[in-house]
């Protein structure tokens, strides 16, 4: 039995629409900077084509949620179907160090469970962008309910097409698509990075307040314990009567300047709490963080760790991406090919007439002139963008950097010169107060000053640690960990 023309070219067109090609991107390579604390799940591993083949190393961006499954999945679905595509968790309930805060945040938070799924669904793009056009096929029948036995008797055609990119184009349209999902991966790489230095900014506000509240408590017990004193010696008449109405005006704004730390307090747990996803911080005591100013990185390397930085190092990809739609517009300047086969029955006899066609589009007018144009132009903005880029991240390296070194050496100074000279002159007012040869508006002064400078330290602590942070966050590069926290 002879094989048809026709179906042995609908066999070969189906082969080649069926081919399994591996479609994935590269994947650049995380940060060093708070690696040390993967998430769970990669969705983007649903998406792989050929399950055998080689994929890059993936970025570790791992939502919780898609453990159990792939985006195709209805129970995986869940969740989104019900506007809520971030499961939920428990929140910690007892004390926490910067290592457990950065874990929660890094396994929990909803930015980077979304950024999972955004790189799943640019491969996912990229594996679209590499399938051929599907065949297709007609039927047409002529002279329906015709009689009589002429020449032109009823017959039927059935006529299989399939359109043909030329030039390549298919391969440089996937190529392209790889080159955005790894654009994707960097915009999430950077998402990480911002993650983890929000959760040390964070902690560090957090634990600063903490230690605030602390010393603006003792201040207040302090001033209370003064002002029964000083009742009790007015009423024995010892002093007068307006050093009591002093007293209780002392007394009220150590007592407001204790509830504004309270509030302060509030929020800044409430800060940290959303960096993981959480609504109501049930945490207790934060512990270590601001035990000593960490010291500032050497300039050079700092500024060596800047060129590759990932806000640098992704517009390698963005340079890669025009390039990649330069060539993908000069493929596409070869116009498809539409061939067609098929076969032609009559009615009347077991005669077969086999038919063979192609199309070919005359390029009079469109012959992506505007496309190879736009093509370079994007190119160049892109080298333009990274030279910006470097330049950019090369100004926020040196403001954070200099602002490290600012707040470290007020943090030294504080620490080792003015709150031991604070505390050496209010020990000596607080014992003269008790001898009755110094007054209570100088031992509230001393006390007041102690309490500011040791509030100072505190602030010059928190901004040290956010200002590392932040380096830290665009170098990619961690520098130093916090004394305690781990």
């Amino acid at each position: 039995m002879r094989s048809s023309p026709l179906l042995l070219i609908g066999l070969a067109l189906l082969a080649a629409g069926c081919a399994r090609h591996p479609v994935y991107a590269s994947r650049p390579a995380p940060r060093p900077f708070a690696l040390g604390h993967p998430p769970s799940a990669d969705p983007a591993a649903a998406v792989a084509v050929d399950s055998s083949a080689p994929r890059p190393p993936a970025l570790s961006l791992r939502p919780a949620d898609s453990a159990h499954g792939n985006g195709d999945s209805e129970h995986g679905n869940a969740d989104l179907a019900h506007g809520n595509g971030h499961r939920a968790h428990e929140e910690p309930t007892g004390d926490l160090t910067l290592d457990d805060a950065l874990a929660l945040a890094l396994r929990h938070s909803p930015a980077l469970s979304a950024c999972a799924h955004e790189v799943a669904a640019a491969d996912a793009r990229a594996l679209q962008a590499g399938l051929w056009r599907n065949p297709e096929i007609g039927l047409r029948r002529d002279r329906l309910g015709s009689g009589g036995g002429t020449d032109d008797d009823a017959r039927s055609r059935i006529i299989l097409s399939q359109r043909v990119e030329t030039g390549r184009a298919p391969a440089r349209r996937r190529a392209l698509a790889c080159i955005e999902s790894e654009l994707v991966a960097w915009d999430c790489e950077a998402e990480r990075l911002s993650v983890a230095a929000e959760t040390i900014q964070s902690f560090a506000a957090t634990a600063g307040a903490q230690e605030k509240l602390f010393h603006l408590r003792e201040a207040r017990d302090f001033v209370r314990e003064i002002q029964r004193g000083v009742g009790e010696r007015a009423a024995s008449g010892e002093l007068p009567e307006r050093r009591v109405h002093q007293m209780v005006r002392h007394a009220s704004a150590a007592e407001i300047a204790l509830r504004r730390a309270e509030s302060d307090l509030a929020a800044a747990r409430q800060r940290l709490a959303a960096t993981w996803g959480g609504c109501r911080p049930r945490f207790g005591a934060l512990l270590g963080g601001l035990d000593e100013p960490p010291a500032p990185p050497d300039s050079a390397a700092l500024m060596e760790a800047v060129e590759r930085s990932p806000a640098v190092a992704r517009w390698r990809s963005g340079i890669a991406r025009a390039d990649a739609r330069a060539r993908l517009a000069a493929a596409e300047a070869w116009l498809p090919v539409q061939l067609e086969a098929g076969v032609r029955l009559r009615d009347d006899s077991s005669e077969r007439t086999y038919l063979l066609g192609m199309e070919l589009p005359l390029p009079l007018f469109d012959r992506g002139q505007g496309s190879r144009r736009s093509a370079r132009h994007e190119l160049a903005a892109a080298e333009a963008g990274q030279a910006a880029a470097r330049a950019e991240a090369a100004v926020e390296a040196s403001a954070a950097y200099q602002e490290l070194a600012a707040a470290r050496f007020e943090a030294l100074a504080l620490r080792n010169e003015v709150i031991p000279a604070a505390a050496a002159e209010f020990a000596a007012l607080r014992q003269g107060f008790a001898e009755g040869v110094v007054s209570v508006a100088d031992l509230l002064d001393a006390a007041g000053d102690l309490t500011r400078a040791r509030i100072d330290y505190i602030d010059a602590l928190v901004a040290c640690r956010q200002a590392l942070a932040r380096i830290e966050e665009l170098t990619g590069m961690p520098l130093s960990v916090p004394s305690g926290s781990r």
